[in-house]
């Protein structure tokens, strides 16, 4: 926590109150049950190492340990499941240490933090035998910046998630997966997984040979003006 705390930036907020107010990059609370999560449930039988990579517009995690049992990434998210302790100890200690307040409802617990901070849900990933998690300090920054300079300015921020990735595409006919990742400077594995959610929406369709084709708005959504 100290290495991202000293890695991310904090605001100073002016209110009316005697006291101003902090308010961080990220949701640190939210940030702690992340870290907790990788601590608790790593498998330190593995050879790998645990990982956190702080970017300008996101942090990324990795934990090795796959999933146990039956397990999956939406059960998880949903908190609707039964915990699975992998490291029974150490979950002890923490949950003794009033760190953990419930098995297996630090996933949900983040995800709500980071929603009620105004930020977009953390994005977790079965991925290379562990887990992976990216959050993101607000919502594409290089979107907005291109909705700006491409139609005249974007009031009321920005529209978020999939949204912005759908007029992305409206703006930017014919790029690929890795072309737009580049443009809005965002994970490909990011992109694609809305890429997909648009595609089963049929709001976008992919046109022209799998090599050199590239994906095209079947919605148009009204840009604020």
């Amino acid at each position: 926590m100290d290495f991202i705390h000293k890695h991310t930036n904090k605001a100073y907020i002016i209110t009316g109150n005697p006291k101003r107010e902090e308010r961080w990059d990220y949701p640190m609370d939210a940030i702690r049950e992340i870290v907790i999560n990788m601590i608790v449930h790593r498998d330190y039988r593995s050879a790998n190492d645990s990982t956190i990579k702080v970017f300008d517009e996101r942090i990324e995690f990795f934990n090795p340990g796959a999933l146990l049992e039956d397990l999956t990434v939406e059960k998880i998210k949903s908190g609707n499941y039964k915990s699975h302790l992998r490291n029974k100890q150490i979950a002890s200690i923490f949950k003794e240490l009033d760190l953990i307040e419930k098995y297996g409802s630090g996933v949900r617990r983040a995800i709500e933090t980071f929603v009620a901070y105004g930020l977009p849900e953390p994005e977790y990933e079965a991925t290379q035998g562990g887990m992976a998690v990216t959050v993101f300090k607000k919502p594409f920054n290089n979107a907005q910046d291109n909705l700006i300079k491409e139609n005249g300015g974007v009031s009321g921020g920005v529209i978020g998630g999939v949204t912005d990735l759908l007029i992305y595409i409206q703006l930017h006919p014919g790029q690929r997966a890795s072309d737009i990742a580049k443009g809005l400077n965002l994970p490909l594995r990011t992109v694609e997984r809305w890429l997909k959610k648009l595609k089963e929406a049929k709001n976008i369709e992919f046109r022209g040979a799998s090599k050199t084709g590239g994906y095209f708005s079947m919605t148009n959504v009204e840009i604020p003006k």
